[in-house]
């Protein structure tokens, strides 16, 4: 385990804060987008009042959180939903709520469900959702094909189509809230057990067969495991059964000590085929583990005497394992993984232990076996009292895995953030090789999985072996799963390159393909053809058609041709719409200028465009310029030196010769001269990452140390200009922000912007036009580098 950052708490006032703020629990939870939640009973900056709070952040930029809410009392349970848009919470007086990202932004938030549990403490929160698990194939887990590597879960019978959200109160109560588009959502409550008990410690996870169990204990008494049913139907609406599935003691058998349980957890949420149960006695914390079997037992001929009656019964048990243990100190927090890649019937997987003197402990699931060991770091941490200058002692309140288990979040007393990255658990305690990272990219890919905490371990490895593996696996995948990952996989791949500063230029160049075929997709979609049914898709007819013309074919004649094979020069879109086209056309030609002026220095160095040259982005470009000419959308405004001078055609021409002979020696001299022809605008593909991100790159020595409402000075210096005359937008000289989503220019100093928490891109947070919606629902969930939308607002 290797500390990658620390964020501590320096806002806010420290005087006058009482003794018992020393003994305060922050909770905390990551989604699967590598968001986190956290709660703190102490402001992190001084405009933010109020106890209770609760704060989201992404990772990757940790002290810029945004305060979510404050509740009434103390935070007591805090659950991501399964795609990350949603959490739920419930605190110490009964209150629950959930709540959901406002359009896609993280620092806006909106409460779409509240209620009060009249005397009532509310001791979890979790989601049930009808997706299936994604999970490694164990029988082909050395396949490259996507399909037979990975396989999904089976669903439980009476799945249901609605997210149902399930909040355990500490009386053994069981509420279920399935929240819908409208205000008014079905609720309904059930008891855990036969009667309401006292209850501390409970845990929800997902059998291997699709079924939801709980588990349910208090501090000396048996862990009763549960079986949920829930079902939503029009006549009946929303029923939930909770039904008994086997219980255990934590008491070893035939022993008398005394022990408290003080934490419960499945080893994995995603397949809950073992519980770990943390306990505290005399010789101080321990860490117990059963796992679940399936026994054969006869029935008694009381129950047997019928034919039809079974002979023996299969009975699901717990066995108990193994155990570890420290000695002196208290456990105060588990965390476990939600999934694992090693495919087996016994999957591997890390269980992390903190203990009350602050100590860390990683152990593995065999057998419990530790494989390394951190201590909290105490530098750094902030002195309640000004006067004196010890640190304040802080003690571990939450721990909680990442979106694939790569890293480890911690959070203390005082509300700050420790995040670690653990060695892969393929080889416990080793190196990350690029063999286990392809894996892990491959079960991002096809989950829905953010990938960012991979870009922490994927650092200290050689990133060209890592993305050539990929690229290798991707394709040799059918066309059809090639097409849908396809988004996924060059952000992947962007990502990846983004990492290294010798890199960068192809990094441009994936995230241009990336945007060129996107444009076309939807350019190509708006073709019609006269006459209304054609046997031939008109992109397939389009396509076939320029492959028939010589390169020296012009503009004008090929739109004729196309007029004639029946193609419409209508556009079919409003005229907010149209403007959106002009504004993506543009930018082509931007990106055409670009790469026809940079090819020259291609026979001596690799630049921007060499990559897009390569990788089919100049067949792209061309059949753009055919479709903008098609519908007479206006030209670029470009400044020329020839007053006349049909800028299109001619890069259509170049573009043309380009495809067919990239060692034409005229197309070389008309590239040479075609910088003193026209005046290159900016270009915005040149984005360096941000945050964590970036002090990976600049190769900072670990850990980092940030600190809540200060933004660290993390900024890369801009990458050199390739060749002079082909400026990029995020050069120091540029004045202006650019919208990386409708590629248009905001202007200095717009007055609302998204930001992305993971690389230096900006979009409009409203559409100029309501035309471009269609286009900007691509880009409206995360930036096209994977990373989240964040509100930035410039007084």
């Amino acid at each position: 385990m290797d500390l990658v950052y620390t964020t501590y708490n320096q806002g806010g006032s420290r005087t006058n804060i009482p003794d018992w703020i020393r003994e305060t629990n922050s909770l905390c939870s990551v989604s699967c987008q590598n968001l986190i939640v956290f709660s703190s009973a102490l402001p992190l900056t001084e405009n933010r009042q109020g106890l209770n709070r609760i704060y989201c952040a992404d990772l990757n930029s940790p002290w810029d959180s945004s305060l979510v809410c404050t509740l009434p009392s103390p935070v007591s349970c805090l659950a991501w939903n399964g795609s990350g848009s949603k959490f739920a919470v419930g605190d110490f007086s009964g209150n629950i709520s959930v709540w959901k990202i406002l359009d896609f932004c993280i620092s806006e938030w909106e409460e779409v469900y509240s209620s009060k549990l009249p005397h009532e403490r509310i001791v979890n929160a979790a989601f049930l959702s009808s997706s299936r698990v994604v999970r490694l194939n164990q029988y082909n887990k050395d396949s490259i094909l996507y399909n037979e590597k990975f396989e999904f879960g089976p669903q439980a019978d009476g799945t249901f189509d609605s997210e149902v959200c399930l909040f355990t109160t500490s009386s053994g109560l069981l509420t279920a809230v399935v929240l819908n588009d409208s205000t008014v959502h079905l609720t309904t409550s059930a008891c855990v057990g036969r009667s309401r008990n006292c209850i501390k410690y409970v845990d929800i996870s997902t059998l291997k067969t699709g079924e939801f169990l709980l588990a349910a204990c208090g501090a000396e008494t048996p862990v009763t495991i549960y079986r949920i049913l829930c079902s939503l139907t029009p006549q009946e609406g929303l029923q939930i059964q909770v039904l008994n599935h086997s219980s255990f003691s934590v008491t070893q058998k035939g022993g008398n000590e005394n022990v408290r349980i003080s934490s419960l957890k499945f080893v994995l949420a995603d397949s809950s085929d073992a519980i770990v149960v943390g306990v505290d006695g005399p010789d101080g914390g321990k860490v117990r583990m059963w796992e679940l079997e399936y026994s054969q037992y006869s029935c008694h001929k009381l129950f047997s005497q019928s034919s039809s009656a079974p002979k023996h019964k299969i009975v699901p048990t717990w066995r108990y394992c193994s155990e570890f243990g420290v000695g002196g100190s208290k456990l105060v927090s588990l965390a476990t993984p939600r999934s694992s890649l090693v495919g087996c019937e016994r999957p591997s997987c890390y269980v992390v232990v903190g203990f009350a003197d602050g100590s860390i402990q990683c152990l593995i699931r065999d057998s419990l076996q530790q494989i390394s060991s951190v201590e909290l770091p105490r530098n750094g941490n902030i002195s309640l009292d000004n006067t004196k200058n010890d640190a304040a002692v802080v003690t571990i309140c939450d721990m909680c895995f990442t979106s694939t288990g790569t890293c480890l979040v911690v959070t203390d007393s005082l509300g700050q953030l420790y995040l670690y990255r653990m060695s892969p658990i393929a080889d416990p305690g080793g190196p990350h090789v690029a063999p286990y990272l392809v894996t892990m990219y491959e079960y991002c890919l096809v989950s829905g999985r953010d990938w960012w905490d991979l870009g922490i371990a994927a650092a200290q490895t050689n990133i060209q072996d890592v993305t050539d593996k990929l690229e290798e696996t991707y394709s040799k995948q059918p066309v059809g799963v090639k097409n849908f990952c396809y988004n996924r996989y060059m952000s992947i791949r962007a990502s990846l390159f983004r990492l290294c500063s010798q890199s960068q230029y192809r990094a441009a160049d994936t995230l241009s393909i990336m945007m060129l075929r996107s444009i076309y997709g939807d350019l190509s979609s708006l073709l019609t053809v006269d006459g209304g049914y054609s046997e031939q898709d008109p992109a397939e007819k389009l396509t076939n058609i320029l492959r028939n013309y010589p390169s020296s074919a012009d503009l004008n004649s090929v739109v004729s041709s196309l007029l004639t094979n029946g193609f419409s020069r209508e556009v079919p879109t409003s005229i907010e719409g149209t403007q959106t086209l002009h504004q993506l056309g543009s930018w082509v030609l931007i990106l055409a200028l670009h790469l026809l002026s940079a090819v020259p220095e291609f026979k001596t160095r690799r630049g921007p465009g060499y990559w897009l040259m390569l990788e089919g982005g100049v067949s792209l470009i061309r059949d753009i310029l055919v479709m903008t000419r098609l519908w007479g959308l206006p030209r670029a405004g470009f400044i020329t030196r020839e007053k006349d001078l049909d800028l299109n055609s001619k890069l259509f021409s170049m573009i043309s010769k380009l495809k067919d002979n990239p060692e034409d020696e005229g197309l070389l001299d008309e590239c040479l001269i075609l910088p003193s022809l026209v005046i290159v605008p900016e270009l915005d593909v040149m984005v360096s990452p941000h945050g964590v991100l970036a002090g990976l790159q600049t190769g900072m020595n670990l850990p980092l140390f940030f600190q809540f409402g200060v933004e660290p000075n993390l900024t890369l210096p801009p990458q050199p200009i390739f060749l002079e005359g082909l400026p990029y937008t995020e050069e120091s000289s540029s004045n202006n922000v650019y919208d990386s989503v409708n590629k248009i220019s905001l202007g200095r100093n717009p007055l609302e912007l998204r930001a992305c928490n993971r690389c230096r891109s900006y979009t409009q947070v409203v559409p100029v036009s309501t035309g471009g919606w269609s286009w900007e629902k691509r880009l409206n969930r995360c930036c096209c580098c994977g990373g989240s939308w964040r509100t930035v607002k410039n007084e």
